[in-house]
């Protein structure tokens, strides 16, 4: 995608960045959701950008996950709180309740790119069953206590 972006996204993606990367031989293409090492797996989401990639690492009894543009902030963890540059948001609804579930289940602390006042957080589920924000903290919480 990066390399061949459609129209919405080419503002988002200039060769200058990535073809010398490209030409050195430090790109791998990844089509398949895998284990880029042990500890960090790549999950792949396709409705905010096709083929986006969110690395969910194993970080010593905790699972971390980088939500990057999927979730970009504690305030769009309700399902229908996408961002609005989201490519295919109905994709992106499905894919995020899904993950959530996973999320829940797993206990997995999710890392917002975008969220000033709100680094970390884990989910629960409500008493209406909808999602919503646990337990909040900072990142450097968890190399604190680990």
């Amino acid at each position: 995608m990066a390399y061949n972006p459609n129209k919405r996204e080419k503002a988002s993606f200039f060769n200058e960045n990535t073809d010398v990367l490209r030409e050195k031989g430090l790109v791998r293409f990844v089509n398949n959701e895998e284990y880029f090492t042990p500890h960090i797996y790549l999950k792949i989401v396709n409705g905010h950008t096709l083929g986006q990639l969110i690395p969910i690492i194993n970080y010593g009894n905790r699972i971390l996950v980088y939500t990057a543009d999927f979730i970009p902030s504690l305030a769009n963890i309700a399902i229908p709180y996408i961002a609005s540059y989201d490519t295919q948001p109905l994709v992106s609804m499905e894919e995020k309740e899904i993950f959530l579930e996973e999320a829940v289940k797993n206990n997995y602390i999710l890392f917002f790119e975008h969220d000033y006042y709100n680094e970390c957080c884990t989910v629960k589920k409500d008493e209406k069953g909808r999602f919503k924000e646990d337990a909040v903290f900072k990142l450097s919480d968890l190399t604190v206590n680990s």
